[in-house]
């Protein structure tokens, strides 16, 4: 009974900081990211096109015919936004990320260590990544997926070949592709080292010999390919498809061992700042480490000194050290070898190392230290958490503002109209918050960075998109014209939204623009961030 209670009290514990941690986010009316708003409004152009059948959202953009991944944080943002206002509806997935993360690594370090569950508290400040405050939604609802199929496979191996085990296998790795394709590779090099692992703890320690194990190694390997066999068929074709991405970039050596002292994953405004923090943390992760190889390796050596009978069930905690230490071993090789970057997809090694984190916090936990060693990691992890969420606050809050009065352009923009962004600040970050004016009203934003890259779910329909132009047309110096494609139609810009303040170095022809703006256009909206301006007439 006594055991049952401190279980429901360390859930209660886990719960209300689970709880702590989400207020902050739930409270600000949008929370500000790198690429939030164009999720936000390419979620909205996707139930326009699907449910609302909008002829003039059609024009430009249609739906992706190739099953791409990165779809379940805007099929999300969709659905809800269908019936909720656009930041209620980016609330719906915040509360996913910010509690389905910490439960679902501590399901899956209560499957391999539960007599070690402190250690789960160690994903908290893995909350506060560059991914999350980035807008990665996609590759943040894949590590979910990632950690409850290893939690389903992991208990369920066993019975795998159940049909109805298997079907689930199958629908949990094919959501991890939807999501990213990153972490559904990581998934599959994880599950294959467990197999691999299997075969080996079978055939050294509990003694099957040869032919048994590697019939455990088959049948468990035709599982998983049978399980992954439409996203693996998906996973090559999306990369066949794309044989000539440009911009490889590979990261020197040096950058990527900094990247890991520094768990860079984790900082995202102030390098120098939340660097401390996040170099205590991994110092923090790797004393522990120290402590779990020297456990390991003293029982290891006693065992060969007076060997003891393993359970063939395999879910012992020395399985579990070598299984999740060969998959760390395999995701640094991938790390340290893979380009940091091709094309329009990036922070390879970023998402690898977060990853191979995890993987070392599971396996820290995997090594049966005492408890007191993982109420210690829990308190430190706690402070480090909060510590890092009150450092980014500030920054947070000054960028909410920014997005509100983008946001509240959208009153002054008449439903189905063609707006030209123009982005005139020298801040990176908020380079995509133009479309925070487009997330809650159907309306054609002109140069959506989403849908040249053909990675995501909407793309611009080449086909049938007619021209358009700025200004008027019976005045030459007062007209620039876009995508002069003969043949098509041309249709006017009803909108021009510019973001920041006039700069004619970071934006083409701008000479040409002022001049249109304040003869053919008027101000229809204007704070310190932005200015709306409508065409007359």
């Amino acid at each position: 009974m006594k055991k049952l209670t401190g279980q429901r009290l360390e859930l209660l514990v886990f719960t209300l900081i689970t709880l702590f941690n989400l207020y902050p986010f739930l409270a600000l009316h949008f929370f500000p990211t790198l690429d939030g708003a164009s999720h936000m409004s390419n979620a909205k152009i996707i139930s326009q096109i699907i449910v609302c059948h909008n002829e003039l959202i059609r024009q430009f953009f249609m739906i992706n015919p190739e099953p791409v991944p990165n779809w379940t944080a805007h099929l999300i943002l969709s659905v809800t936004g269908l019936i909720l206002p656009a930041f209620l509806a980016e609330k719906i997935l915040l509360l996913i990320l910010l509690a389905g993360t910490p439960f679902a690594f501590r399901s899956l370090l209560r499957t391999i260590a539960p007599n070690n569950i402190f250690y789960a508290y160690l994903i908290f400040p893995f909350l506060q990544s560059m991914f999350f405050y980035f807008g990665f939604y996609n590759f943040c609802i894949a590590i979910i997926f990632l950690l409850i199929t290893l939690t389903f496979w992991v208990r369920r191996v066993g019975v795998m070949e159940k049909p109805w085990n298997l079907l689930r296998l199958a629908g949990l790795i094919t959501l991890t592709y939807f999501s990213h394709i990153l972490a559904f590779g990581a998934l599959l090099v994880i599950i294959a080292c467990y197999i691999l692992s299997s075969a080996f703890y079978d055939l050294a320690y509990n003694k099957k010999g040869l032919r048994k194990s590697v019939d455990g190694l088959i049948r468990q390997s035709i599982q998983v390919v049978i399980a992954s066999a439409l996203p693996l068929l998906l996973f090559f074709y999306f990369f066949l498809s794309r044989p000539g991405s440009g911009g490889i970039i590979h990261l020197p050596f040096q950058t990527l061992l900094n990247n890991l002292l520094n768990m860079q994953p984790l900082i995202v405004f102030d390098g120098i700042r939340e660097g401390k923090l996040t170099y205590l943390l991994f110092r923090l992760i790797v004393v522990f480490a120290l402590i779990a190889l020297i456990f390991r390796t003293y029982k290891f050596v006693r065992n060969i000194i007076k060997p003891k009978e393993i359970s063939e069930s395999n879910h012992t905690p020395g399985f579990y050290s070598g299984w999740i230490f060969l998959s760390i071993v395999f995701l640094m090789g991938l790390y340290f070898t893979l380009p940091d970057a091709m094309g329009s997809a990036s922070y390879t090694t970023y998402r690898l190392g977060f990853i191979a984190f995890l993987l070392l916090i599971l396996w820290i936990a995997a090594s049966r230290l005492y408890i007191y060693t993982g109420l210690v990691a829990a308190v430190l992890a706690i402070y480090l958490n909060f510590s890092l969420l009150s450092m980014k606050e500030s920054k947070v809050l000054e960028l909410e503002q920014i997005a509100i009065s983008c946001n509240k352009a959208s009153d002054f923009v008449a439903p189905n109209s063609v707006l030209l962004p123009i982005y005139c600040m020298d801040n990176w970050f908020i380079g995509h918050f133009v479309d925070y004016i487009a997330i809650d009203k159907p309306m054609v934003m002109l140069y959506n960075y989403e849908c040249e890259t053909g990675f995501f779910p909407v793309r611009t329909n080449q086909e049938d998109k007619p021209n358009y132009y700025l200004g008027n047309p019976g005045v030459h110096r007062r007209l620039i014209k876009f995508e002069h494609t003969k043949g098509k139609p041309f249709r006017k810009i009803n909108y021009v939204f510019l973001v920041g303040g006039c700069n004619p170095v970071n934006t083409d022809n701008w000479e040409k623009i002022d001049h249109i703006l304040s003869t053919e256009f008027v101000v229809a909206y204007k704070t310190v961030y932005c200015t709306l301006y409508q065409k007359k007439n």
